[in-house]
Formats: structure tokens, C-alpha cells, sequence
């Protein structure tokens, strides 16, 4: 909740509190007032969620940024952040990364990392509504809307928009950055055909933070060579691959 909003319920509410004797409650914040308005505090306000959950960006500084500032900006402020630091984030926007002790393994978290990027950057603007926790789940959705772009070396089927550079353009900041996996094969490797209209092959999503004439630069969760604190562990992190990387399925925008 905005401190400046809240301020201004609370004086209200204190207010009723002391003239009519009685008691008011926020998390573990509490006023108790006598029929005289003696009052006593006790408990700390949590400003801005009830779960605990503060973003490391400060939110009203996003008011005037466009959608792609916005969300490689609120990316960039979760890179240090391991896959622990990240779950109330995910739960704060309808998403749980369980543990699951029989596989020894967690949800795969790629998704939950993006989608809840996005909804945070897009508030108050109507630019992307897309939220899954699955990678298929979000391409399927940029699919439906024709926001999505195949890279020129996979197999473009149902005539999807093809990744055409001298329409698209190079990959920006902001477009969201889909990868497939080995099994699916490759357009240009002389092998299977390529296989991309099989959800099985979405396997990674990230956010693109720029691109040059060779590389594309990225933002991803669920990466297990993360570096926190000098260890390797499973969290957000940076990326890098060359722009025609045989696993680079295409591009949503």
C-alpha cells in the first residue's frame, strides 16, 4: 500500500479510535483506546504488503517510464536475488515454487520470474497482459495475439509471424526472449526437422536487455549457475548468447 494513502487512513481511522474507545489493527500494528483517548501502540507497520513482500525498486519512480524501461528496470533490481529470495515475490503475484522432496527438485520457475516482472511492469498501462507459470502457457498467449516472432532458423509453422530484422528489427529491450531444448531438433543442422509447434520444445524464457550486431543480452530466473554471495546457486541472473543461437526459438514483443 502506498505510505502516503496509508498515512492519511490511518490518521482517519486513530481518529474514530480515540473518540469512540476502541480498537484498531494492521498486521501486528495495533492502537487500543480507553473511553478517556488514552491510547497505547504496539506492533511496526509493514508499508507496503501484509506477506512481507517489499519490491527492491522504488515504485513511484515507474510512473513515467514506458513499458520496456519499466521492465528491465524491475528485472535488473532482482539479480541478486536466489530462488529463495524470490518466492514471496512469486506468491505476491499468485504463483508458489514448491519443493518437491520425492524428485528432490523444485517448480520450474522461469515463467513465474517473467510473469511476475511483467505485471509489475505494467501497471497502470494496458502494454502486456500475459501471465503464466508455464513457458508454453506464455507463448501460447503472444501466440494467440500475433505478438510473437519466430528466429529465422526454426521451422515456422500455422504461418506465424517469421523474426524478419528488416521489419522486426534487432531484439530491444523489453521483447521477451523464448528458448527451446536439443531434442526438438533444428532447422539447419541437417537432422530432424525442427519441431517448434510442440509445447514440450518451450522450455526457457528470459527478458531481452539488449542485443548488438553478434549477441543477445538477457535477464532469466531459475539459472543454476547464478553467483550469490560468491556461491553458485539456483536464482535471477544475466545472459548472453549469439543472435543466431540454434536454441533461440523467437522473440515476443
Amino acid at each position: 500500500m502506498n505510505k502516503r494513502i496509508f498515512s492519511l487512513i490511518l490518521i482517519t481511522v486513530l481518529l474514530s479510535v480515540i473518540l469512540t474507545g476502541c480498537r484498531f489493527k494492521y498486521g501486528d500494528y495495533e492502537i487500543i483506546c480507553d473511553d478517556n483517548g488514552e491510547c497505547t501502540e504496539t506492533g511496526s507497520i509493514e508499508w507496503n504488503d501484509q506477506s512481507g513482500y517489499n519490491p527492491p525498486y522504488e515504485e513511484e519512480n515507474m510512473s513515467n517510464k514506458d513499458f520496456a524501461t519499466r521492465i528491465v528496470e524491475i528485472a535488473q533490481s532482482y539479480l541478486p536475488y536466489s530462488r529463495e529470495d524470490f518466492m514471496p515475490v512469486a506468491a505476491k503475484h499468485g504463483f508458489e515454487i514448491k519443493y518437491y522432496p520425492e524428485s528432490d527438485k523444485y517448480t520450474a520457475w522461469c515463467s513465474i520470474f517473467v510473469s511476475s516482472v511483467v505485471e509489475e511492469a505494467n501497471k497502470g498501462l494496458n502494454w502486456m497482459n500475459y501471465k503464466s507459470a508455464s513457458v508454453s502457457g506464455f507463448m501460447s498467449q503472444m501466440i494467440k495475439d500475433g505478438r510473437f516472432y519466430h528466429a529465422p532458423h526454426w521451422y515456422n509453422y500455422n504461418n506465424l509471424h517469421m523474426y524478419d530484422p528488416s521489419s522486426f528489427g534487432a531484439p530491444r529491450a523489453g521483447d521477451i526472449v523464448f528458448f527451446a531444448v536439443e531434442e526438438c531438433g533444428y532447422a539447419g543442422d541437417g537432422k530432424m526437422p525442427a519441431r517448434s509447434d510442440e509445447k514440450k520444445c518451450w522450455r526457457h524464457i528470459g527478458i531481452v536487455t539488449g542485443s548488438d550486431d553478434k549477441y543477445l543480452y538477457y535477464i532469466h530466473g531459475n539459472n543454476n549457475g547464478c553467483k550469490h554471495d560468491g556461491v553458485r546457486k539456483n536464482g535471477v541472473c544475466t545472459g548472453k548468447k549469439e543472435l543466431t543461437d540454434r536454441y533461440i526459438i523467437g522473440y515476443g514483443r
